[in-house]
């Protein structure tokens, strides 16, 4: 069950090349008519369009333009584009954001969000690309080709599939409107959560032959892209994919449950938070709604930059510099909302942010995690943490790039991910979204990514995962 380890989307940021290939029952989701659209489509596009249509009984209503670069050197310089540039105002605002995040201890030093960026958009193009806002799909391939690579079929089904979304959801728009962070990525893992969707039943349909030539290319594309991003911090990472690598899993559960729940979320009841994307069952089918929250002040003198929210993954990725990682997890799952404030004062940029449970059992958690990340700040960060009631408040200062920091690494990181890719697992071999939540949250509350990968002689995990599926199935 449990001891092969997931692989998770700490090594495949801002990459599609970690999608497995699941049974995602889409042969039984049939909620949506419309009529076939008269679109006259490239001979070697057409197959995944059928696919894509009979998979989801949505019809594309627009065409989409096609350009094909059989010159991997010319596709690569297409689809990358020029080097991003930033006005002295814009590398202003980047500074303060580098301040923000050593002062909560995501990442220490001199890292650089330019560089990241610089290094993640250096990684090798997917083979097909899709640019929303010119209609177009570029694919790196001979436009007389019969029969496209496996590979790039695959990444065409993705693309495809969010194009599809988009003429009938329109959620890029809804992306670009988003008002928090939190909102954008809850919008954005139930886009791409669709489109992954049916690419995994898409190469689970696979020929055996194809299927292998598809798994040796996408292993290559992500070794390939491992390597490139090395250099960039595992949180930083992180926080950028979260929304790729729980959204199918969110999709999942939600299909399970009910197949017109996905309808329902695409269109109308789309979740405003990555903790309902994370547990749908007990944040998103229970309509757990985001707590009230004001916005610190921040101190009188200060020049405020900005306000937002950290959300549960943030939360987590500090609580886990003072706890261990399944600890860390169960108390930053007790969000129930937050609002910080970055500000410069004294020529320092610090952060004021209130964050509010879910109940005071979670408040209870979230303070004792808070308390454990700020006795783990460097003492120049000053961290404050205080509570009242539901509400737990914190201050904290950037310790500057020399402070030495206790930040999160991939293992830790993974405990977050791996518990998505076992809710998701769960929920396709039961069927039972609740109970697939149940003994995934159970687990991994117990146990740790480290625990489950080397497990000592004298635990049995296996029987440790019976035993809490047996549990849960009782209580469910």
């Amino acid at each position: 069950m449990t001891r092969r380890r997931t692989t998770t989307a700490v090594v495949i940021v801002m990459s599609l090349a970690g999608i497995t290939a699941g049974a995602w029952g889409l042969s039984k989701w049939r909620p949506f008519e419309h009529e076939t659209a008269d679109i006259d489509w490239p001979e070697n596009i057409q197959p995944l369009i059928d696919y894509i249509e009979e998979t989801t009984s949505l019809r594309f209503q627009d065409s989409i333009e096609f350009e094909y670069f059989p010159g991997t050197d010319e596709y690569n310089d297409r689809v990358s584009g020029p080097a991003q540039e930033f006005s002295p105002d814009a590398r202003a605002n980047i500074a303060t954001d580098e301040a923000v995040g050593r002062a909560l201890g995501l990442w220490e030093g001199d890292a650089s969000i330019v560089d990241s960026l610089d290094t993640i958009n250096s990684a090798v193009p997917r083979p097909a690309s899709w640019f929303p806002d010119d209609n177009q799909m570029l694919i790196n391939a001979s436009a007389d080709e019969a029969t496209l690579p496996t590979f790039v079929r695959a990444n065409l089904v993705v693309y495809l599939t969010q194009a599809l979304a988009q003429q009938h959801f329109h959620l890029i728009e809804r992306l670009r409107s988003a008002e928090t962070s939190q909102e954008y990525d809850a919008t954005a893992a139930v886009y791409l959560g669709f489109a992954l969707w049916v690419h995994d039943q898409y190469v689970d349909d696979l020929s055996n032959a194809d299927r292998e030539e598809y798994e040796s290319d996408s292993e290559a594309q992500n070794d390939e892209y491992v390597d490139t991003v090395d250099s960039v911090p595992a949180t930083f990472r992180a926080i950028r994919i979260a929304f790729q690598v729980l959204g199918a899993g969110f999709i999942t559960a939600l299909a399970e449950d009910d197949t017109t729940l996905v309808l329902h979320a695409l269109r109308e009841h789309i979740p405003v938070a990555m903790d309902q994307i994370s547990l749908p069952a007990a944040k998103y089918l229970r309509n757990d709604a985001l707590e009230s929250v004001a916005a610190p002040p921040g101190p009188g003198g200060a020049a405020i930059r900005y306000s937002e929210q950290l959300g549960p993954i943030r939360l987590f990725l500090m609580f886990v510099t003072g706890l261990p990682a399944n600890v860390a997890l169960t108390a930053a799952d007790g969000w129930g909302n937050d609002r910080f404030t970055a500000y410069e004062l004294g020529g320092r940029v610090c952060v004021d942010f209130h964050v509010v449970a879910d109940s005071p059992a979670d408040a209870d958690r979230m303070d004792a995690a808070m308390n454990r990340w700020a006795f783990a700040r460097p003492a120049a960060a000053g961290a404050l943490v205080g509570r009242k009631g539901l509400s737990l408040y914190a201050s904290v200062c950037d310790p500057g790039t020399d402070a030495d920091q206790l930040i999160a690494d991939d293992d830790e990181i993974e405990q977050y991910f791996s518990r998505g890719a076992l809710l998701r697992r769960q929920a396709l071999e039961t069927g039972k979204p609740a109970l697939a939540e149940c003994i995934a949250t159970e687990f991994y509350a117990q146990f740790t990514v480290e625990q489950i990968s080397s497990p000592s002689s004298d635990v049995d995990l296996d029987a440790e995962f019976a035993a809490i599926s047996d549990a849960c199935r009782n209580s469910v």
